[in-house]
């Protein structure tokens, strides 16, 4: 299991001490890898944060209520971009697949979604 699957994996489960731990093992062994000259890891670690960051903070802010944007920049606490994206498949939640085959949908269909869910009592 590649090591952003296994931090997903824990995130998924619940275990969110476990996946923090598990990221930080992982940049440390980036940090460790590129101090020998591989800097290959350090590279995708960096890239991965950067997209992280413009997908939760710039993508939303950028766009209206209404535009389309990746799954992964409307994914909140409650509702992982991997939940999206399964809700997207199923139907359940208004989205378009792009020519690039990312899902896309807009805040306004995440939050009905949202509103229209089973919630447990």
């Amino acid at each position: 299991m590649r090591p952003a699957e296994q931090i997903a994996a824990e995130r998924a489960r619940g275990n969110l001490k476990l996946a923090e731990r598990l990221r930080l093992a992982h940049r440390l062994a980036a940090l460790r890898r590129a101090d020998q000259g591989d800097f290959g890891p350090l590279g995708e670690f960096l890239a991965r944060a950067i997209l992280d960051n413009l997908y939760k903070f710039v993508v939303p802010a950028v766009a209206g209520p209404a535009r389309l944007v990746p799954l992964p920049a409307l994914a909140t606490e409650k509702l992982s971009a991997n939940a999206l994206r399964v809700a997207a498949t199923r139907g359940r939640l208004k989205a378009a697949k792009a020519a690039d085959g990312t899902w896309r949908s807009s805040t306004a269909w995440v939050e009905e979604y949202e509103a229209s869910r089973y919630k447990r009592e």
